[in-house]
This record gives structure tokens, sequence and C-alpha cells, in this order.
């Protein structure tokens, strides 16, 4: 509830044309996050739908997160990349306290790993739109 609450809070405070560019870049953004944490830290549970994510080569996974950061930058700018970055940090840091919790991933901490990085972007993104940032599109300069 907390987190719908936040992410709620965070959705109210952008503007239809901001809107259109931060939404479909945080979702992507979160939905990427779980790779982030597949790449370097170890799967624990011995069964779970998360286990079959586990065979995913890590150049595959590395290359994801670089066109994450690539499409940010076309579509959005440097706001966007900054967004981009908080959400892969926000990956990190929940691999980070999984390894210290439980000794390394599952299915439930990559779903942690969706929703936080989502909230933070969110929060992160209303902030810029609140100081007067702008996502400029690249080719909006052309």
């Amino acid at each position: 509830v907390l987190i719908l609450a936040i992410d709620w809070l965070a959705i109210s405070t952008l503007t239809t044309a901001t809107a259109w560019i931060v939404l479909p870049l945080i979702g992507m953004v979160s939905r990427s996050a779980p790779l982030v944490t597949m790449s370097f830290i170890k799967y624990i549970s011995s069964n779970g739908l998360g286990k079959s994510y586990v065979g995913i080569p890590k150049p595959v996974l590395l290359t994801v997160i670089a066109a994450v950061l690539t499409i940010s930058a076309v579509v959005g700018g440097g706001s966007a990349v900054a967004i981009a970055i908080t959400g892969i940090v926000v990956a990190v840091v929940v691999g980070i306290i999984a390894v210290r919790r439980i000794g390394g991933v599952n299915g439930d901490v990559y779903g942690a790993s969706v929703e936080l990085s989502m909230a933070i972007c969110l929060i992160v993104a209303a902030g810029f739109v609140e100081s007067g940032m702008k996502f400029e599109r690249v080719w909006a300069a052309l």
C-alpha cells in the first residue's frame, strides 16, 4: 500500500507532456532492474519461477542494461539517463541487502527490485519536474 501511495503521489506531479516520456521510461527501467541483480548475485532458492532466469548469459544481461541507458538518453536526454541510473543503483542496493539478509536473491527479491526501483525513479522524476528540469528528446533539436 505504501508503494502504491508513493507511486500515485509521484505520478500526480507529472505534467501530461512529461508523463508521455517518463512513464514508459520508468516502466522500462524498473522491469530491467532484476537483470541487474541477476548479472552479479547468485540465486539461492532451489525452486521457484525466478530459477528459470538463472542461465541467462551475463553479456546478454549487460547488453540489455546498456540498451536501457541508450534508449533513455535518446528519449529523454540527461534527465532520463539520471532516472535510469537511479533505477540501476536501486537494484544494486536491493541485491546487496538481499545478500546480507538471505545470502543471495530469489524471485521475491527480483519483484522487490522492480517495485522499489519504480517508486524511487518516480520520486526522482517528480523532483525533476517540480524543479523545472526538462526531458529533451534527441530528435526535438533536429
